[in-house]
């Protein structure tokens, strides 16, 4: 399910259509791309399908959440139904004779389709047809609903009165309903379809191979709707759950929350793995790795048995993705993300193989390296995006020259180390700074010692006062880590409240806005003129391609001129020999052109 935003990013459960719109609430559409992983996934303006709301008396602002379904085809029975009735009055009769149409009728008769399900405020589900020309059915419900899901062509609803429905997508009377007993009274803050096993389809009624998980503030409660009553499985206590998703055939499922990925045992409820990773969904691939989303836009692979708790994953998308990536799907042989370009997405995929080969592997017991992947040639330079070809790159060559590893021992000292600097009496400022700075530390690490060991509001001060000195005597620095520490730390700590009774804070904390201030002026004039740069570039390199390609034409119409002009002088000495051969007699002196016989004249 995704929840409308000015950014709508969603792929159908096939990953063969996605549903994108950059600013969704100004325009009040929304674009379908089909996508072709034959073509490369490149999509043409021509074959882009898009929904009009305005058309159909819809808004797009009113839109709750959205998801795909994946079904059978009955648009065509759809109308022959329609054909054969049609002195009908009453539309009603035309679709219940649809809906008591088995499933087994649909599936010999029609072919498989993605369908949009739009669920908009006052209890609305629209069903648009792949490509958003037609729309398949409108399902009301009699409460507002507050969360949506989909599994094969089924829809599943959550509403207002905390009733759980589920529809087929193109039926407007449900299947099933039952009413919620654990977790009515709280809020639901997500509501998910969990597959038990992913190689068994569900696109018909029956529930057995399906969970439902519900998430509130602070548990996960598993309820099996396959049962006439449907029975809770499991009830685990976790802090702000965000995603969900059963692994081992329904025995352990995996939950995100707000700072981690857990493993937990569903019969027990028993936690098992931990990575410290924050993501914004995830997936399962190939039973084997957790592919996720994280909150800045990057793809995560973790392997589920492999790997070890806290740090063990590899990011797999750094170098790859020009921008942030906005969604990603599975797919038979790996995944396919979309990234935003401009206000364009592009589409790339990642196969299973290449899962374990990232830009940045983070290891629980062997070394950390902090980056992996070499620059070797020029081509690979001009490949990455300009902005990564100038600092990071910098930084990316010297950490390879220096070849430098960090192992976990060393990671651990370091923390204990400025840990003992903070609380210490006598400490000195200098010696805390240096080991705040120092070039052992990476991000994940210094998020982790805030979260675990910043909760002293002096320390928390003491680290703030050091940066922000640093800060206000050069606010260009090019130091990655200093900026880590500010971005952690502003994130993760409620600084306002922590200064609330030092006022010499609060004057630290005016003095770094006065001294970011020329550099948050200038900001914009330096986007701008990286702008520039990027359309110079591009013009040099169109002026450059289109030089190439006058010089091959040039070079095509003096070799098609020199062969006509070979042809020309050609035919010109045939026709000069020819010329040659009827003036063998030349005239002169008065001369006859008739010829007489010797003999003939004497006589």
């Amino acid at each position: 399910m995704s929840t409308i935003s000015d950014l709508v990013a969603c792929f159908s459960k096939d990953a063969k259509h996605f549903a994108f719109q950059a600013n969704a609430s100004h325009k009040n559409t929304i674009d379908i791309y089909p996508l072709d992983p034959s073509s490369n996934n490149a999509v043409s303006n021509s074959s882009i399908g898009r929904i009009d709301y305005e058309t159909n008396d819809l808004v797009a602002t009113d839109i709750i959440a959205m998801t795909w379904c994946s079904g059978t085809n009955i648009m065509q029975r759809n109308n022959s139904t329609k054909s054969k009735n049609k002195k009908r009055k009453n539309i009603q009769e035309d679709d219940e004779n649809i809906s008591n149409t088995s499933i087994s009728e649909i599936n010999n008769e029609s072919t498989p389709e993605n369908v949009f399900i739009n669920c908009f405020s006052g209890g609305k589900i629209v069903v648009f047809s792949s490509n958003g020309k037609n729309i398949i059915n409108i399902i009301q419900n009699k409460n507002e609903i507050s969360n949506i899901a989909s599994r094969g062509s089924n829809i599943w609803i959550l509403d207002d009165d905390k009733t759980v429905k589920k529809f087929i997508y193109y039926q407007s009377k449900p299947l099933k309903t039952f009413h919620l007993i654990e977790g009515k009274k709280e809020v639901i803050k997500n509501f998910q379809v969990l597959p038990i096993n992913e190689n068994i389809s569900t696109n018909g009624k029956g529930d057995d191979n399906i969970y439902i998980s519900l998430m509130t503030e602070s548990r996960v409660i598993i309820i099996d709707p396959s049962k006439r009553r449907p029975t809770t499985v499991s009830i685990i206590d976790v802090s702000t759950p965000v995603f969900s998703s059963l692994y081992d055939e329904g025995k352990k499922t995996i939950i995100a929350d707000a700072n981690k990925i857990n493993l937990f045992e569903v019969s027990s409820g028993q936690l098992v793995k931990t990575w410290d990773i924050q993501v914004k969904k995830f997936q399962i691939v190939d039973n084997t790795f957790i592919i996720g989303l994280t909150n800045d836009g990057n793809l995560v692979s973790i392997n589920i048995e492999q790997s070890e708790n806290n740090e063990d994953y590899t990011i797999i998308s750094n170098n790859i993705s020009k921008n942030n990536i906005i969604e990603f799907a599975q797919i038979p042989d790996g995944i396919i993300y979309s990234w935003l370009n401009v206000n364009e997405p592009n589409f790339e995929m990642i196969q299973s193989k290449d899962f374990t080969k990232g830009t940045s592997t983070i290891n629980a017991n062997d070394d950390i390296i902090t980056s992996s992947d070499k620059i070797s040639n020029k081509e690979s330079l001009n490949n990455l995006p300009l902005e990564e070809t100038q600092d990071e790159l910098v930084n990316d060559l010297s950490i390879q020259k220096q070849r430098k590893k960090i192992n976990r021992t060393e990671q651990d000292e370091l923390s204990q180390k400025l840990l003992n600097s903070l609380e210490g009496e006598n400490s000195d400022d200098a010696v805390t700074f240096n080991l705040i700075v120092s070039e052992d530390w990476i991000e994940s690490r210094i998020k982790i010692f805030i979260i675990k060991n910043l909760n002293n509001e002096s320390n928390i001060a003491k680290i703030i006062e050091l940066i922000s000195r640093e800060v206000q005597k050069n606010s260009w620095q090019n130091s990655k880590i200093l900026f880590w520490w500010l971005k952690w730390l502003l994130s993760l700590k409620n600084i306002n409240e922590n200064y609330k009774s030092h006022k010499h804070n609060i004057k630290n904390l005016k003095h770094i806005r006065s001294s970011l201030k020329p550099s948050t002026d200038s900001l914009p004039i330096l986007l701008s003129m990286q702008g520039r740069l990027e359309l110079l570039t591009t013009q040099s390199m169109l002026r450059e391609q289109l030089a190439n390609l006058n010089i091959e034409e040039q070079e095509q119409i003096v070799s098609n001129g020199q062969t006509e002009s070979q042809n020309a002088l050609d035919s010109e000495k045939i026709n000069a020999v020819n010329d040659d051969n009827t003036d063998d007699i030349v005239y002169m002196n008065g001369e006859s052109d008739t010829f007489f016989d010797a003999p003939e004249y004497v006589e």
